[in-house]
């Protein structure tokens, strides 16, 4: 026998009238489920055996399973408010029976005594059992299409003292299946998968400040802070406010904007009036009424609305203050087997030069008066202006650590931030070519270099520095000034662009765009409509682009290893403490609490040192 202590509200939490499954654990095999489920009865010292034979031969434990809940169903289960027997008849959950509940317990074995904190003395009484997943000839209460292939899949437990099956409850009529609703307990619930994989651990409770647990929905004042829902009720509000909209109720069909209001404070009371939402929302309705004076209908309403919100918050401000606390549910405990391929990256893709540095560029060319009243080609300078593309995106995807690791996984869990960091553009050149001829090309026998313009990025990456370098065959010049004073320069920049028009394709693509611009002395088109082309006509020019990247991914790795080493001997140390046996109370199934407490001790220390040692 065991003084476990359970804190908060354990008539709520463990049933009024017939007793709520408590449900203990959930254990996911490839192909099996174990689960494991208590009822807590509460039990003065004497009364042990009259409570289990009182349970034995007429208390039956019903499981329900649902897959694909829609968000209002999922609501309406979390409030407590969803009819399960009608939802049931309705064929939109299965019900199967697993039996009397002391139908095959060693009694000894599984009943246990525990205390709540006012020292109120319950029978723990544990039930456990293994049922099958598969296709739907062997599968006990669900097969892997439901499990893995809908949106999300629940079960479900509640108790009865009838025998009752689908078959029978889907002929019922709905006044027979009301009442039946009244007759059983709460249904306990938990979510065992959701798109396919188990859910998060993560969930929500509520908290008075002491610590201990509320286990019904709270209310929420205006100021978003959370109240017990006992001596006002979710139902008592919607019941005041309905009591409003039926006085008005007659005039909505004289006044559209008054119907419009009445109709609005319904949906609200509707969708709402089950959750902690419930006066926030009403109160967000109350700022956007048309009328606020009340000479008119809707403003007579507003008035008695807006007491009516108030008188609610001050009747919820009486109430019990609770907390929000994120915590870990340990009830459903992943099993499956893990592939044999336990790591396999895709490993990094393989481009052509053209499909990273992009050949298709825009360019264009301009004359550029250097005097007054120019006569000659000589009295021009020549501006050559052009955009090149260059592909991130694809040199992400073919970076070093695309050896080690998923790149997408990467990006989800540390950002992009993290591979931008090791791995970006340096510099880029380019350099312009004379061919040999107008279908010629630079490398070509007798081509000849004009200009070349190096730009080094730094790691933001913007471009810092221009190393331009003159050829002497060439006309091409680093910069000149023109005839309103400004100097113009040949160059090479890293910019941003926006495409012409706007798609969310390029929303999130990184795709660099480098700018150049090539001074040449003179009007490089020459010669004349008579005379034909000269040897500066522009179609010999030739420009090839080349960008340096610095892929130092590498790091990536070794800086992860790093910290999953540290991590690894972290829990290595925990596994050996929660080994001991002082460490878990095999009764109630949990840790003790000094074990845990020792353990949050361990892990604050560890982490603090070892923030420390990576921030230096």
């Amino acid at each position: 026998m065991s003084r476990l202590i359970y804190k908060g509200d354990t008539i709520n939490n463990f049933g009024k009238h017939l007793p709520t499954p408590y449900i203990d654990r959930v254990i996911v095999y490839d192909e099996k489920l174990e689960i494991t489920v208590s009822l807590f009865i509460n039990a003065p010292e004497n009364d042990k055996n009259d409570i289990i034979d009182w349970i034995d031969g007429r208390v039956y434990l019903n499981i329900v399973t649902m897959s694909s809940l829609s968000e209002d169903e999922i609501e309406d289960f979390t409030s407590g408010e969803m009819n399960c027997i009608q939802f049931i008849a309705d064929g939109n959950a299965d019900m199967a029976q697993w039996d009397l509940f002391l139908g095959d317990i060693i009694y000894e074995d599984h009943i246990t005594t525990v205390y709540d904190d006012e020292g109120n003395r319950y029978l723990k009484i544990t039930k456990e059992e293994t049922f099958t997943i598969g296709d739907d000839a062997d599968s006990d209460i669900a097969t892997s299409d439901a499990l893995y292939e809908s949106d999300n899949f629940y079960i479900g437990f509640f108790t009865s003292i009838n025998d009752y099956t689908s078959t029978e409850l889907s002929e019922n009529t709905e006044q027979r299946n009301n009442l039946i609703a009244k007759k059983i307990s709460d249904m306990a619930f938990e979510k065992i998968t959701e798109d396919g994989d188990l859910p998060s651990q993560k969930e929500i409770l509520w908290v008075d400040p002491e610590g201990d647990p509320y286990g019904l929905i709270p209310l929420q004042n205006l100021t978003s802070q959370y109240y017990t829902a006992e001596n006002i009720t979710h139902q008592d509000i919607v019941d005041s406010f309905q009591e409003l909209l039926d006085e008005y109720e007659a005039k909505t069909e004289t006044y559209p904007k008054l119907k419009k209001m009445v109709d609005n404070i319904s949906y609200i009371l509707a969708k709402y009036g089950k959750t902690f939402q419930l006066l926030p929302q009403l109160n967000l309705l109350r700022k956007v009424f048309s009328s606020k004076t009340a000479a008119t209908p809707v403003g007579k309403l507003y008035v008695s609305f807006r007491k009516r919100i108030y008188n609610a918050n001050l009747a919820i401000e009486q109430e019990k203050r609770l907390l929000k606390k994120i915590v870990t549910n340990a009830k459903i405990i992943d099993a499956r087997e893990m592939g044999e391929e336990i790591f396999d990256p895709t490993g990094p893709i393989d481009y052509d030069d053209d499909e990273i540095l992009y050949d298709k560029w825009y360019c264009h060319a301009e004359a550029i008066k250097i005097v007054e009243e120019p006569e000659e080609y000589e009295d021009y300078n020549t501006s050559v202006y052009g955009i090149f593309f260059f592909d991130y995106e694809k040199i992400v995807n073919s970076c070093y650590v695309a050896n080690i690791f998923d790149i997408d996984k990467l990006v989800t869990w540390f950002g992009r931030e993290l591979i931008q960091a090791f791995l970006y553009p340096t510099s880029a050149t380019i350099t312009s070519y004379r061919a040999p001829s107008v279908d010629g090309d630079y490398t070509d026998a007798g081509a000849t270099k004009n200009l070349s313009i190096e730009a080094t990025n730094d790691d933001t990456p913007k471009t810092v520095y221009n190393e331009i370098l003159e050829y002497e065959s060439s006309n091409s010049i680093d910069n000149f000034t023109d005839l309103n004073g400004n100097d113009r320069y040949s160059y090479l920049q890293l910019r941003n662009f926006t495409p012409v028009l706007p798609t969310t394709t390029w929303n999130d693509y990184r795709l660099m765009c480098f700018e150049f611009q090539e001074l040449i002395e003179g009007f490089i088109t020459g010669g004349s409509i008579e005379s034909g082309p000269s040897d500066d006509d522009p179609r010999y020019l030739r420009y090839v682009a080349q960008v340096t990247v610095k892929d130092s991914t590498v790091d990536i790795a070794r800086f992860l290893w790093k910290i999953v080493s540290r991590y690894y001997k972290l829990l290595e140390v925990y596994l050996a403490n929660a080994l001991e046996k002082c460490a878990f109370n095999d009764i109630d199934g949990k840790y003790n609490q000094f074990f845990i407490d020792a353990m949050a001790r361990l892990m604050y220390d560890w982490l603090e040192g070892l923030m420390i040692k990576f921030l230096r």
